[in-house]
């Protein structure tokens, strides 16, 4: 990864006649950012208007960085020896870090480009895809995976953009001044806090232009990626206490019920809340962490959500080491049909061994015990995962497998790190209390708390339980998702009632005593739709759609105005 460093001037000034050395000016008017039909990280595409900036011509160089070393201003680049043939003085400089590239600038006199700075200089005013226009990449244009050279080239080898710049596309990431969101709804010239630090809620930085080690789909001017954390960060993300003693907890005599003293003898290795896109309005993009319980429906609300971080529990030790299986296997497989296929009699082989190298630092009874779950499940599974990758068009994209852009996400998370799986039990002051003050160490806020119908299988909410929900740092975009088994609220013939509940809302009537239970938060509840039926042109009845159809399964209690989703 490497940076561009930008000049920083006053507004409307125009471009001078002689620029600083080594250095163009992109005079000021609007910039094209974003794309509206590529990844839901580029949405949407806008023009915003940006002021006259100065932009380098080119990366900056190893022997350019040392300079900064030298001086005692710029930490050391790391020079390990697998990185050698990166470190010769006239290639860029990688790998550095945001904090790296920031403090370069501060010793150049100049500062990090916006991310709309930085489309603007690559995608010209009139927003082309590529820094050269709208012909698709090849080797004489950019530098990247699948290029004869393999390894980051010097500067300025390729065709400049439109403002005379080169390697806007390629040979090495740039960092940006903004913080990371998951898309640009609501987005201004300058992001988040203007880029400041410290920014509330906010911790990742954004990087664009791809690189020699990546696709030609990364070398779109529109592409982002966000940052990967630190590792004081996934030092703070993986703080969590689990509840080891989950084996111990007796199991009830009837299957599909819980109580507050044993747990349900089955073990839900998938989900069977059929309509969970209902949800999709109320999590869109909303960024943040996410908390819950259950199997792989998790990372379908991890990737609506865009969550930044998300912490996945359950008191069901096979549930637990069923996502250290998709651990193992989202990590080494590039696209949904690879991860499907690892599921596979022809891949079951070979995933036992992917199994085994990525938990290689547990006991090996443990090892056994996740190869011996997905032994048993994998069929299952695999069953289960093909089903999801099927085209639904009534769900609207809701899914982790339904499209790439969503597998994509979820496994950058986990190649990340930013995903934990915890042994929890909701009724202790172990698992959920220690992820809210590892969400809280990060800055980050719940915006997603999901414990399914979990809740309502107590007769009274314990004070415990009462105190973990309470713990959680909520704002005021956060919600729980919850489900109650009833036919109570609808007439239509779905086994579940879904909710989505403010989560402020929940955590103040926790406090209260007069709510023992989720059916008392059920007087407060506002309606989404009512099924009706339609009728054609020639007078026979017909269906409607299906979202409208089963939007009468779905609640909205204590949501803020403006969060609440139309009905249909």
């Amino acid at each position: 990864m490497t940076s561009l460093w930008v000049l920083w001037l006053v507004a409307a000034v125009p471009c001078e006649k002689t620029p600083p050395p080594g250095m163009v000016c992109v005079e000021a008017g609007d910039a094209v950012v974003g794309a509206d039909d590529r990844t839901s990280a580029e949405k949407p595409r806008h023009s915003v208007y940006v002021e006259t900036f100065y932009l380098d011509t080119q990366e900056v160089t190893v022997g350019e960085y040392a300079r900064c070393e030298r001086a005692g201003a710029c930490p050391r680049l790391p020079r390990p020896s697998y990185y050698a043939r990166f470190q010769r003085p006239e290639l860029p400089a990688v790998p550095i870090t945001w904090v790296m590239a920031h403090q370069y600038c501060v010793f150049a006199g100049k500062r990090l480009p916006s991310e709309a700075e930085w489309e603007k200089a690559a995608r010209g005013p009139e927003g082309r895809t590529y820094p050269w226009g709208e012909e698709a990449p090849s080797c004489d244009k950019a530098n990247y995976k699948g290029c004869p050279d393999n390894t980051t080239l010097p500067p300025g080898r390729f065709p400049p953009g439109p403002y005379g710049i080169h390697d806007l596309a390629g040979n090495g990431y740039e960092w940006v001044k903004d913080y990371w969101r998951p898309n640009h709804e609501g987005a201004s010239a300058r992001g988040p806090c203007d880029g400041a630090s410290p920014c509330k809620g906010f911790t990742q930085r954004v990087l664009k232009g791809g690189s020699w080690y990546w696709p030609e789909e990364m070398l779109r001017g529109s592409w982002r990626r966000g940052e990967r954390p630190s590792a004081q960060e996934l030092a703070q993300a993986q703080a969590v206490v689990e509840d080891t003693d989950i084996f111990q907890i007796p199991v009830c005599k009837r299957a599909g019920k819980a109580r507050v003293d044993c747990r349900d003898p089955m073990s839900y290795i998938k989900s069977n809340e059929a309509l969970q896109y209902l949800w999709g309005d109320a999590i869109k993009n909303v960024g943040g962490g996410y908390v819950g319980l259950g199997a792989d429906q998790g990372y379908s609300f991890i990737a609506h959500a865009r969550s930044q971080w998300a912490w996945l529990f359950d008191y069901d030790p096979t549930v637990i080491r069923i996502h250290h299986v998709l651990r193992a296997v989202v990590k080494r497989a590039a696209t949904r049909e690879e991860f499907v296929a690892a599921f596979t009699d022809k891949r079951a082989g070979a995933t036992r061994t992917s199994i085994e190298q990525e938990w290689a630092s547990r006991p090996e009874d443990e090892r056994s015990a996740i190869v011996s779950v997905f032994d048993t499940a994998r069929r299952q599974l695999w069953a289960e995962y093909s089903r999801e990758m099927r085209p639904a068009r009534w769900t609207e994209g809701f899914g982790w497998l339904q499209t790439e852009d969503n597998y994509r996400y979820v496994r950058l998370l986990m190649q990340q790190g930013r995903i934990t799986a915890v042994k929890g039990n909701m009724l202790t002051d172990k698992a959920l209390p220690s992820i809210a003050r590892a969400a809280k160490s990060l800055g980050v806020p719940i915006r997603v708390y999901y414990p399914s119908n979990a809740e309502e299988q107590w007769k009274q909410l314990p004070q415990q339980y009462r105190d973990n929900v309470r713990q959680l740092p909520f704002d005021e975009r956060s919600v729980i998702l919850r489900t109650l088994i009833t036919k109570k609220f609808h007439k239509s013939g779905s086994y579940w009632h879904y909710l989505v509940h403010g989560g402020l809302h929940a955590q103040e009537h926790l406090a209260l005593p007069g709510y023992g239970n989720v059916w008392s938060f059920m007087e407060d509840r506002q309606q989404v739709g009512t099924y009706l039926a339609t009728v054609t042109a020639s007078g026979t009845e017909g269906k409607p759609p299906s979202r409208q159809r089963y939007l009468d399964f779905l609640s909205y209690i204590g949501v803020p105005s403006g969060r609440k989703a139309p009905a249909q």
